[in-house]
């Protein structure tokens, strides 16, 4: 018998396969079987190379080694900063939350909770205010623009009227992409479009 087994939880994948097999664009990265089938072990193959994998370094210290200089290494900065942060509605109060540099925050609750509306005001798309800080910035200068806002469904974050090129370059300054009477510059939208399709792998048959 065959079985095809059809999932998006790493936890259902170790509980019924003996073996796994990772499949990255297109090319059969990894067989992961036995003691080493894990859901760690799943999400890191996942997100680093080969050569990365089973190494016991983690992927942060590769890096800042491999850059070899002393600021790289200096994990206990602290890059971005909010506190006595609330919202105007109240749907959270007083939230303190800093990030250092090589670190990944995870905000974690309940639908309802006020998580994604931390995020969304810390981006500047919700009325919140409350005391900020991010490196190199001036707290009286700081730019909602310095930061970048992911949501969880694409819906609410693109031009549905517009090509995945347009979309691409819809966030670029007018100096990228217009001239200065405010003509937009096609060549040029087109030429960052396809430039930044090839640097994060979209996959698009074309900008159109």
């Amino acid at each position: 018998h065959i079985v095809i087994f059809v999932t998006h939880r790493l936890r259902e994948l170790v509980h019924h396969a003996d073996r796994v097999v990772v499949i990255l664009d297109g090319v059969n990265s990894f067989v992961i079987e036995g003691y080493e089938l894990s859901e760690e072990r799943l999400a890191e193959s996942l997100i680093v190379s080969e050569k990365s994998v089973g190494e016991k370094s983690c992927l942060i210290n590769s890096v800042s080694e491999s850059q070899g200089s002393k600021e790289s290494t200096d994990f206990s900065r602290t890059l971005f900063r909010v506190s006595r942060f609330s919202h105007r509605s109240g749907i959270f109060t007083d939230v303190d939350l800093q990030i250092r540099k090589c670190e990944i925050v995870a905000i974690m609750g309940v639908e309802g909770s006020g998580g994604r509306e931390v995020l969304r005001s810390v981006c500047g798309l919700e009325p919140a205010h409350g005391s900020f800080h991010l490196e190199g910035k001036e707290e009286r200068s700081f730019n909602y623009r310095d930061l970048e806002y992911l949501p969880a469904s694409r819906k609410s974050s693109l031009f549905h009227n517009l090509y995945v090129g347009e979309n691409i370059v819809s966030r670029l300054g007018s100096p990228d992409i217009a001239s200065r009477l405010g003509y937009l510059r096609l060549r040029k939208m087109l030429s960052l479009a396809v430039e930044y399709i090839r640097k994060f792998r979209i996959r698009a048959e074309s900008p159109y």
